[in-house]
């Protein structure tokens, strides 16, 4: 009863990568006052969410989060038009 479901955690993550990239932004542009435009945010979270699902099908699990804490910042800084320690920053929320 306690094992975990993989067929079922494969299923769940295709949404909730999606769902955790736009709720970590609208975290980090709340609290750093980031002025964001629609595009922007949808092009942040498509980007980091595609990213997500890729680096967990083809990379194992404890390297695959580095990618993701890596990726954050970088893709804050070209998006969102931000200075490097704001970008810095807003990886410490995920």
């Amino acid at each position: 009863m306690t094992t975990e479901n993989a067929e079922l955690l494969n299923i769940l993550i295709l949404p909730l990568h999606f769902v955790e990239a736009y709720i970590s932004m609208l975290l980090f542009t709340t609290i750093l006052n980031i002025p964001v435009n629609k595009k922007q945010k949808l092009l942040y979270v498509l980007i980091l969410g595609l990213i997500g699902l890729i680096t967990v099908w083809t990379i194992p699990t404890p390297y695959n989060t580095f990618i993701n804490i890596i990726a954050c910042p970088i893709l804050v800084y070209f998006i969102f038009k931000t200075g490097i320690l704001k970008s810095i920053i807003s990886s410490t929320n995920i």
